[in-house]
């Protein structure tokens, strides 16, 4: 499946933004997740101290191993985690009418 991760974008267009357009997500690159399949040919980033502690320590929080959608909530940093493209797709639109950059 797409994962449509906006994080692989900015190796996909060489640069960070503040924000991402329509354009960006349809340059060519094995980078741009929104066009193709799957993972990186690469890693996009080195892990840090917080990630490493939260994959030795997975969620306790019942069905987290379904998430597969993950969006910012608010401009201090915090993501909701989704089940359904529908659930998420809302959780989105409520971020943006929050004027959470996206």
């Amino acid at each position: 499946m797409r994962l449509e991760i906006d994080a692989t974008l900015f190796n996909a267009i060489g640069q960070h933004k503040e924000h991402l357009d329509k354009a960006d997500k349809q340059v060519d690159s094995p980078y741009n997740l929104y066009r193709n399949k799957g993972l990186t040919p690469a890693p996009i980033n080195s892990p840090g101290a917080d990630s490493i502690r939260a994959a030795l320590n997975p969620s306790t929080e019942p069905d987290a191993d379904k998430w597969l959608y993950y969006v910012l909530v608010d401009k201090e940093g915090h993501h909701s985690f989704s089940q359904t493209r529908e659930e998420h797709d809302r959780k989105v639109a409520e971020a943006q009418r929050a004027g959470v950059p996206l």
